[in-house]
């Protein structure tokens, strides 16, 4: 069978996403909101790309493959990619604790409520995708909002988010952050313009969580920050001590 798509990118980063969500859970114990968040994060990496790369399979089988399967391979395929926002927003937020998350939450979980609205009625409205009777893969008028707008907004609402509470991460977070915004804009806009039969989108996810691990964010790293938060505090005994 020859393939619609290029899936050799997406292939060769499930191992690499194995790999990783095996090692957190066997070395990482200390269940922090940090390192359940990232986890989680890793976790829903690995199966959105396992997912889109087994949906260009059946999508690429056309007539072999009944239509309601096509439908529901590419239905899980959208509504995962945007799980992968949401639990990169959870990621994002939990280093920041405030009481005016509340709204922007409901706001999210609205959206995410719309994109599973429309995702899960498209069978019935085909306002999202269609098959023809050859089980060819059909573009429709809501494909690109839906399809590729939804996780692009949910990864820029967990992007403003960080530059909007900078302070609290650290530097070398906000500029990898900032250039990571700008990589995965170019590599989305390329895509959806030249390279739509090409997967991706998920390769450079499945790198980044990799990036975040290495470089940038330990899942350890909260241990540090209550280790910081310790010391600050003493400080501030010991001045206090001092001024008595």
């Amino acid at each position: 069978m020859n393939l619609d798509y290029n899936i050799y990118l997406e292939l060769a980063a499930i191992p690499l996403d194995i790999i990783l969500c095996i090692f957190l859970n066997l070395r990482y114990k200390k269940k922090t909101n940090i390192n359940i968040a990232f986890k989680r994060f890793a976790f829903f990496v690995m199966i959105a790309t396992m997912l889109d790369v087994a949906t260009a399979i059946v999508t690429s089988a056309h007539a072999l493959v009944p239509n309601p399967l096509h439908y529901v391979f590419n239905t899980a395929d959208s509504f995962f990619a945007s799980l992968t926002g949401i639990f990169f927003i959870k990621y994002i937020r939990v280093y920041v604790r405030n009481s005016e998350f509340k709204r922007r939450y409901v706001t999210t979980q609205v959206l995410l409520a719309i994109n599973v609205f429309l995702l899960f009625t498209n069978p019935v409205t085909h306002l999202v995708f269609s098959y023809d009777n050859n089980g060819n893969y059909i573009h429709e008028v809501l494909f690109v909002p839906v399809a590729y707008g939804f996780p692009i907004l949910f990864f820029v609402i967990g992007c403003i988010f960080m530059f909007v509470h900078w302070r609290h991460y650290r530097r070398i977070q906000v500029v990898t952050m900032a250039c990571a915004v700008v990589i995965t804009t170019t590599v989305f806009i390329l895509q959806m313009l030249f390279f739509d039969d090409v997967l991706i989108t998920f390769f450079i996810t499945s790198l980044g969580v990799l990036v975040i691990y290495l470089s940038l964010e330990s899942p350890d790293y909260e241990r540090l920050l209550e280790t910081m938060n310790e010391l600050h505090e003493f400080r501030l005994r010991e001045v206090a001590y001092g001024k008595i």
